[in-house]
C-alpha cells in the first residue's frame, strides 16, 4: 500500500513523525510534502534518520494544492491508495481529485477553529468528502459534524505531538543542574516581538545576570528583532546552524544530536560570552534548548497565534503563556496546572517568570508524569486507519 501525508509546516511534520514510521515499520511505501520551507525541511530530516526501517520506500514531493490537473497527474504517476492530512489541510481541488478517484482521505489531529466555522459554505463538500476526521478534541469533533463531515466519520484521538514529544523524550539533553538560561522566549511573532522589549529591559536591568534566549517563529523576523535589542541597548547573541552543525555534522534533527558534546559546546559559548540576551536563529533545534532553561514563556499565545506548549513542559519548564490559548486545548489537557501560568500582557509574563527562578525543579516530575499520561494518540488513530482501510 502507498501512502501519501501531508503537513503545511515544522510543527505538522513533527506530528506526523509516529504514524509515518508506523507506516513505515509495516513495510508501507510513503510519499510526503509540506506546504513550507521548513515543513520540507523536517521531512528532509526525516527521510535521513536511521529511525526509519532500511529499505523504506518514501519519497518527498511538491503537494498538489492549488490544481486539478496536477492532482490527476499525481494520481497516475504515484497512484497512492490513502491520503493522511495533519490538523486542516483541506485544499479543494486536491480533495475533490482524489476523492473521485476513490481514494479514502483521512484528517489526523483535526482541529477546527471558529474561524473556520466561517467558511462552512466554501468547506463543506471537503469535510463531506472525508472518510475519517480523527479530531483533537470532543469540540472539533462537534464542529466537523457541523461542518459537514458524517458523524459515524468522526472519533476524538487527542494530538499526535504528544507521541512525538514523548518518543524523544528519553533523548534530549538532561536538564542541568545550573541552567544556561534563566527564561527562553518562544516562538515569538512580530506582535511579539514589538511588545517584549521593554518589559525584557526592565527585566534584566533588576536581574543583570540573568541571560534569556529569544527563539523567533520565522527567522525572517531576526533582524527586526535585532534592531529592537539594539535600540534598548541589550547585548546579545545568536546561536546559528552552524552551532549545533559543528557538533555532530551528520545530525539530521534534534532527537540524534551528539547530547554530550552540545551541552559542552552551547555551554562554552553561552558562559563566555557577556550577552544578556541570546537569539536562537535556527529551526528544529528550540524543544533541545527548553532543557537548559527554568523558565518559558511560549510566543503567540498573547494574540491569535498559539504555539507549542508541549516541548517546553516536557522539558521541566514552568510554562507561561497569555490568555489567546485556543489552538491548544488538548495540550492543556494534558500539562499539569502546578506548572503552568496564564497571563494578560509580556509585562505580566516577566513578572511571572521572576517569582518562578527557584520552582522549576520542583515542576519537573509533575510535568513529566502528567505527559506521560497522553501516550497512545497515534497508535489509536492507527487502529481507526486500519479499520478502514
Amino acid at each position: 500500500m502507498k501512502v501519501w501525508l501531508h503537513g503545511s509546516s515544522l510543527g505538522d511534520i513533527y506530528a506526523l513523525r509516529a504514524l509515518t514510521l508506523a507506516f513505515a515499520q509495516q513495510g508501507h511505501s510513503l510519499v510526503v510534502s509540506a506546504c513550507t520551507k521548513s515543513g520540507k525541511e523536517a521531512w528532509q530530516s526525516l527521510l535521513s534518520s536511521t529511525d526509519l526501517p532500511i529499505n523504506t520506500n518514501i519519497k518527498l514531493l511538491p503537494a498538489p494544492l492549488w490544481s486539478h490537473f496536477h492532482a490527476q497527474t499525481y494520481i497516475e504517476q504515484e497512484n497512492p491508495d490513502l491520503l493522511i492530512l495533519e490538523l486542516l489541510e483541506l485544499w479543494p481541488s486536491w480533495i475533490k481529485t482524489w476523492s473521485k478517484a476513490g481514494i479514502p482521505i483521512i484528517v489526523v489531529d483535526g482541529r477546527i477553529s471558529a474561524r473556520t466555522l466561517k467558511a462552512r459554505f466554501y468547506l463543506k463538500s471537503c469535510f463531506s468528502r472525508l472518510s475519517l476526521f480523527l479530531a483533537q478534541t470532543k469540540l472539533d469533533a462537534e464542529r466537523a459534524t457541523y461542518m459537514g463531515c458524517l458523524p459515524e466519520r468522526v472519533h476524538v484521538c487527542g494530538d499526535a505531538k504528544l507521541d512525538s514529544l514523548l518518543m524523544t523524550q528519553t533523548q534530549l539533553p538532561s536538564k542541568v543542574d545550573h541552567c544556561l538560561f534563566n527564561l527562553i522566549l518562544g516562538c515569538t511573532r512580530t506582535k511579539d516581538e514589538k511588545k517584549l522589549v521593554k518589559p525584557l529591559t526592565q527585566y534584566l536591568n533588576q536581574r543583570k545576570t540573568d541571560r534569556v534566549l529569544i527563539a523567533p517563529r520565522h527567522l525572517e523576523t531576526t533582524s527586526r528583532l535585532i534592531k529592537r535589542l539594539k535600540q534598548a541597548n541589550l547585548t546579545y547573541s545568536i546561536l546559528t546552524e552552524a552551532d549545533f552543525t559543528r557538533v555532530n555534522v551528520a545530525r539530521v534533527n534534534v532527537a540524534r544530536v551528539n547530547v554530550d558534546s552540545h551541552k559542552t559546546w552551547i555551554e562554552q559559548r553561552v558562559k563566555h560570552e557577556p550577552a544578556q540576551v541570546w537569539i536562537l536563529n535556527t529551526y528544529g533545534e528550540l524543544s533541545g534548548m527548553y532543557k537548559y532553561a527554568h523558565s518559558a514563556i511560549i510566543g503567540g499565545t498573547f494574540y491569535n497565534h498559539g504555539q507549542n506548549l508541549l516541548e517546553a513542559a516536557q522539558a521541566g519548564c514552568a510554562v507561561i503563556h497569555g490568555p489567546n490559548i485556543t489552538k491548544q486545548r488538548a495540550q492543556l489537557e494534558f500539562i499539569s496546572a502546578q506548572g503552568t501560568y496564564s497571563v494578560l500582557s509580556w509585562k505580566d509574563a516577566f513578572s511571572c517568570a521572576q517569582t518562578l527562578q527557584n520552582q522549576s525543579k520542583a515542576i519537573v516530575g509533575v510535568q513529566a508524569n502528567a505527559l506521560d499520561s497522553a501516550r497512545g494518540v497515534s497508535e489509536q488513530q492507527m487502529q481507526l486507519i486500519k479499520s478502514l482501510i
